[in-house]
């Protein structure tokens, strides 16, 4: 097999030893990295965090996760961007930052589900709390829009990956119908 002196880059925000993310990714994963491994720590990825944010959860972690790719590839380019994060906001990110730079996707669990405006028509009415209920209904409308905005935004960035994997049947079947 040649040797292409292949470098890897690990974008981490983790605050763990290098050698234990190496170590995981061989248990999880069965990939044994070998060659030079570069650790790229970063700063924003609590943005990326859902708990941080109390309302508007999904698109302040967008913003998050755009404004941590380009941190990443502000810090070090790369040509192959691989994503196991589920950081699909990132992708035209790479693609307009390196024009010439691949995105692969490993995807455990998407971050948006197409089932997700339909959590807003099967929450169960109440009849004891009438108040709590009548203040769901005047946000309901406008958060499915939300929600399928969100879909059709995904979908698009879903558009700027060359190659994706899934983990599961169930993850591949979602995938294939939003991407």
């Amino acid at each position: 097999m040649k040797d292409y002196n292949i470098e890897y880059i690990i974008y981490s925000g983790e605050d763990v030893p290098d050698l234990n993310i190496i170590e995981k990714a061989k248990n999880r994963f069965g990939i044994e990295i070998t060659g030079h491994v570069k650790f790229v720590k970063l700063k924003g990825t609590d943005a990326v965090k859902g708990e941080r944010y109390l309302f508007a959860t999904m698109i302040r972690q967008i913003i998050g996760m755009v404004s941590l790719t380009f941190e990443a590839l502000a810090t070090y380019p790369c040509d192959v961007f691989v994503d196991t994060t589920g950081l699909a906001f990132s992708y035209w990110v790479v693609k307009g930052c390196v024009s010439t730079a691949k995105v692969v996707a490993y995807v455990h669990y998407p971050f948006i589900r197409l089932t997700l405006p339909h959590t807003l028509t099967s929450q169960s009415s109440d009849m004891i709390d009438r108040v709590k209920n009548s203040k769901r209904s005047l946000i309901t409308k406008p958060k499915y829009i939300y929600y399928k905005w969100l879909i059709n935004l995904y979908k698009y960035m879903g558009s700027h990956c060359d190659f994706a994997m899934a983990n599961s049947t169930w993850t591949h079947d979602h995938m294939e119908k939003i991407w």
